[in-house]
């Protein structure tokens, strides 16, 4: 028969109703649930309008919605639909999701209710531009991407037809001013694998027009954050190990890279509920998003920033006086990579949105603009272009710093050449470098150079037994200090990047003086032998 419960509270935080048997049950008198699991052979009909605060579960049975059941979602976190291991969901499930916009702008979203549409999300956001909308005529507030038009990147994106368009598992780019929203959606929630390919209710298309062609722009179609760890190659056919979310607070676009567990902007493995997102295709593309890729990682807002501490890796990120947006770009030393696009971890430059934001990547030995460049094992004297571009009237100050830096060889230095002023800035050192950059500029500002040490040098880096050079870089004259405690005869010689001596001097004392006319701009290493003690070396820097 049926079983009813009713009259209890099971709101409290850790709460768990469980629903089993082989009878059929029916829910009513609760109207909170903190997780509520159904475990039934049979159906469980909810008989009343509830909540659900963190995990509904079904782990067998049909949960029958005579009612409407709210996932909610509010600053504390947002409900789930956790995997489903036998059995289904049919009924009216609302799915909520909070967010709170601390910049205007364009954010991606998708919802996971079937045969959801434009207008279920209108009572929260003002949306214009397209029939059934806000405002018919108003500018347009919210854009689909299709892959399959011709031209560049930006010749995909597409207006909405109505505001009846199908908005389920797809990607919207829509414009929200800068506050606190609860978007909602109702219907029977998506549920089993979910297959996006070019003939699926979610398609995904590869074509062969422009350099960005790939390009899908799709959305987490489970109500329920996904590990994209988890989607292994198999779920994935012709699909890149990466997804691109746009950050509004940078103003630029964020990457995570499954190869190397790398990420800029604060995107992850964990793509939210809810959440709009790219993949890119090198052929005919089948992704299938499974109900095992779930995760109930209730941490993660729509953006949130990790760490892996495993390739050898160095971030750089820029910002500026003018505003508030930045951008980020990553090098990763992978042994299976080369120096031209396309490698494991290679993710081509995304133009902005946003053209107010500084834009910072580095360029392939192909000529690729990359935001995350994936190279062979750290080479002595390799030389990488860096460019920062900036928007029309952006012209400014700006800064760029190493955000990360993760095991790098003990024996080598990273350089931050500025061409335009010749400027040399070792950013082991001093991860942060200051300059003036023109809106009209176009070609790399910067070279990376990553220098390996002499090889009698290795054991020996710079400021052991005491040495430093004051200032360093060499500007104009500087004093070269070290360990001579007794004044005895030392010898000074210095080599540049090619690993000739420009300098071979005899001297007694524990200082020498350094002229930048000696010296050409560039790199040199500096060593200081003096009888019984132990070579004494230093990396010095011209300007």
């Amino acid at each position: 028969g049926t079983v009813g419960i009713s009259n209890i509270t099971a709101s409290a935080s850790g709460n768990t109703v469980t629903y089993n048997g082989a009878s059929s049950q029916s829910i009513s008198g609760i109207s909170e649930f903190y997780n509520l699991t159904i475990d039934n052979g049979g159906t469980a009909t909810l008989n009343s309008n509830a909540n659900v605060n963190n995990v509904l579960t079904i782990n067998q049975g049909v949960l029958a919605l005579d009612n409407t059941l709210t996932l909610v979602s509010n600053a504390s976190g947002t409900a789930s639909l956790a995997e489903i291991i036998s059995g289904s969901v049919t009924g009216n499930l609302e799915m909520q999701r909070y967010l709170n916009i601390t910049v205007s702008g364009f954010k991606d979203i998708t919802s996971p209710i079937q045969n959801s549409t434009i207008a279920d999300w209108m009572p929260d956001i003002y949306i214009s531009g397209f029939t059934g909308s806000d405002q018919d005529n108003g500018w347009v507030s919210m854009y689909t991407f299709d892959e399959n038009l011709d031209g560049s990147a930006s010749a995909g994106w597409v207006e909405p037809s109505n505001a009846t368009d199908v908005t389920t598992s797809k990607g919207h780019s829509t414009y929200m001013s800068a506050a606190t929203y609860n978007l909602s959606v109702t219907g029977t929630p998506n549920q089993g694998d979910q297959v996006f390919n070019s003939s699926s209710a979610h398609p995904i298309t590869f074509t062969n027009n422009s350099t960005y062609d790939g390009l899908n722009y799709i959305g987490n179609p489970f109500p329920c954050n996904i590990d994209w760890e988890l989607v292994v190659p198999s779920d994935r056919v012709n699909v890149d190990d990466q997804i691109y979310i746009f950050d509004d607070t940078g103003g630029n676009w964020g990457a995570y890279d499954g190869a190397s567990n790398e990420s800029t902007l604060g995107v992850t493995n964990i793509i939210p509920s809810s959440q709009g997102f790219w993949i890119h295709a090198t052929a005919d593309p089948t992704l299938t998003i499974k109900e095992s890729h779930k995760s109930l990682d209730q941490s993660q807002d729509f953006v949130k920033t990790v760490f892996y501490e495993s390739s050898s890796v160095l971030k750089l990120k820029v910002t500026g006086d003018v505003n508030s947006f930045y951008d980020e770009t990553v090098l990763i030393f992978d042994p299976n990579s080369s120096e031209n696009a396309n490698d494991l971890s290679d993710i081509t430059r995304q133009l902005s949105y946003q053209p107010a934001a500084p834009s910072l990547f580095t360029t392939s030995l192909d000529d690729a603009a990359l935001m995350f460049n994936s190279l062979p094992d750290y080479e002595p004297n390799l030389e990488i272009p860096l460019s920062v571009l900036v928007g029309p009237g952006m012209s400014g100050n700006y800064s760029i710093e190493a955000s990360k830096i993760v095991n790098m060889p003990i024996d080598g230095d990273v350089f931050l050449e500025d061409l335009l002023t010749g400027t040399i800035t070792n950013i082991n050192d001093s991860n942060s470098y200051s300059f003036y950059v023109s809106d009209t500029t176009t070609a790399p500002r910067f070279l990376l150079k990553f220098i390996v040490t002499p090889t009698e040098t290795k054991n020996n880096h710079a400021g052991s037994n005491n040495i430093s050079l004051s200032p360093n870089p060499i500007r104009d004259v500087s004093i070269l200090s070290f360990n001579n405690p007794d004044l005895l005869y030392a010898t000074i010689n210095i080599q540049n990047e090619l690993g000739q001596v420009v300098i071979n001097e005899s001297v007694f004392g524990d200082h020498y003086s350094i002229s930048k006319d000696a010296l050409s701009s560039g790199i040199f290493w500096a060593t200081v032998s003096v009888e019984g003690f132990e070579p004494q070396h230093i990396t010095i820097v011209v300007d």
